[in-house]
Formats: structure tokens, sequence, C-alpha cells
């Protein structure tokens, strides 16, 4: 990602990695997250409903391995780019 920075002409370019778990009550809680709130949700709108369907099913049985007794503990990273011009 800072490379992207750099080429496009910025300067002192400072890339952060955080990583942190994330909590969800369940599969539909993950579900209203990132069919919702990403562009996730709407490139699986678009397929067919039997490959929706396959998907989440795929999907919830993934999840499984990060249930927990509050919930679902999911891992999740995001990068923060600080940069001048």
């Amino acid at each position: 990602m800072a490379e992207l920075f750099l080429k496009a002409g910025f300067t002192t370019v400072k890339e952060d990695r955080i990583s942190r778990k994330i909590h969800f009550l369940d599969a539909d809680d993950y579900f209203e997250l990132f069919l919702k709130g990403t562009p996730l949700g709407h490139s699986l709108s678009e397929e067919e409903e039997s490959i929706q369907k396959e998907v989440l099913r795929k999907t919830r049985l993934n999840l499984e391995k990060w249930r927990n007794a509050d919930g679902l503990e999911v891992p999740g990273e995001v990068v923060i780019v600080s940069a001048h011009k």
C-alpha cells in the first residue's frame, strides 16, 4: 500500500497494520456487517440465488472455528497509511 502512495507522489509515507479479533454474536451478525457494509455484499448479490446460498452455507461452516462461549471472535486486520503531498 505504501508503494502506491510513493508512486502517486506522496512523501514521508508510513504504513501501519493493526490486527485485532472482531467480536460477532453469531454468523448472522457477521453477515450483517460484511454483506451490508462492504463491497462483498454487492458482489454476492449479483450471483444467482443458488450460488449465494452456497457461499453463505460454506461461510457459516468456516466461521465455526472462531466460535467461543461469547459468540465469534474473527481475526481482522486494517492497514492505515499516512503521507504528505
